[in-house]
């Protein structure tokens, strides 16, 4: 009634066929009304079609987002006011649903422009692992890099020994520089724009974690150099490297941020079921000692097309077998 009485010629429908029934839509349209659907496989999915419908139209621009958790209404709902008064978007992302949001800052022409927006409610709302890496997106000297499609990287739960996040807060830092100036200067650059002086001991690990899984590819440097450092510098600049590269550029960022990790060499288990020469890291908390290996989490997530975390910050017995004979190398 209200829609035939109120002189309406439009409608925009939010939401799948499971929110609001298809035939909705052709009640509507008999109805006269123009009637479009905004929706997405899940409701940040959704939130980025609503704002690719309302930027496409001119009713909204993309210059000042609102950032809400997905997980509850209660911010994005007072937060649609805030979005509304800057006739910009209010977008959805939780810690295991970033694809929608990332891919939609990340776009190419979008970030031509200087964008200022909010981040809505306190860090159990939008957490450092959200914030990082929008921050991320908005550094142009270190932007990250996603795939072209909005599939995109996503994260996945990080499931920790209890009371094993605590322990790495806990732990005091002791800053190490590289003895190359050129690197420390390189890996500085790299953790302004992935971390914040807030941020917890953890979050900066898993920071540099995802840094390696995100951007780097597995390959040979084009440097002759066998020098550690010189081939952290190469695997940094070319975003590229092999298991001793990914392991040797963990260790060299960690240990400037001031996190106990080290490299070890050893033997992995490969999927033929043999065993072959690797390179990862551990880092010591307390005495006890958790494995990093992100190059075998990079070659996860390329296959599964998220950030995966089967090597990280995983005890030993955690993952039997999968790494033999390893010894810290200096």
């Amino acid at each position: 009634e209200a829609l035939q009485n109120g002189g309406f010629t439009r409608v925009l429908i939010v939401g799948g066929d499971s929110v609001v029934s298809s035939e909705i839509d052709g009640r509507l349209a008999a109805m006269g009304l123009e009637v479009t659907r905004a929706s997405g496989d899940n409701r940040y999915h959704t939130s980025l079609a609503i704002a690719d419908y309302a930027i496409g139209k001119g009713y909204l621009d993309h210059l000042h987002p609102c950032i809400a958790t997905g997980n509850n209404f209660p911010d994005a709902l007072a937060g649609g006011l805030l979005a509304g008064l800057n006739r910009s978007v209010l977008l959805l992302a939780d810690d295991c649903k970033t694809a929608p949001l990332l891919s939609f800052l990340n776009d190419s022409e979008r970030l031509q422009e200087s964008i200022s927006g909010y981040f809505l409610g306190g860090l159990q709302a939008v957490s450092p692992y959200i914030e990082s890496i929008v921050r991320r997106i908005s550094d142009a000297d270190c932007p990250i890099i996603l795939p072209d499609n909005r599939g995109g990287y996503s994260r996945t739960n990080v499931q920790l020994e209890s009371g094993l996040v605590d322990r790495i807060n806990g732990l005091t830092l002791h800053p190490q520089w590289p003895s190359s100036g050129a690197l420390g200067n390189l890996i500085d650059r790299v953790l302004r724009s992935i971390t914040y002086e807030e941020m917890s001991n953890f979050d900066k690990l898993r920071a540099v974690y995802e840094y390696l899984i995100i951007n780097f590819d597995y390959g040979y440097l084009t440097t002759s150099s066998y020098a550690r450092e010189a081939r952290v510098y190469a695997a940094l600049t070319e975003n590229i490297g092999t298991c001793y590269e990914y392991s040797s550029t963990l260790f060299t960022i960690a240990r400037q941020i001031g996190l106990p990790v080290y490299i070890v060499e050893g033997t992995t288990q490969l999927a033929s079921g043999d065993y072959g020469e690797h390179y990862w890291n551990e880092i010591d908390v307390g005495g006890n000692v958790y494995v990093l290996d992100a190059n075998v989490d990079d070659s996860i997530a390329s296959r599964k097309g998220c950030i995966w975390y089967y090597s990280f910050c995983r005890a030993y017995a955690q993952i039997p077998d999968q790494y033999r004979g390893g010894s810290r190398i200096t």
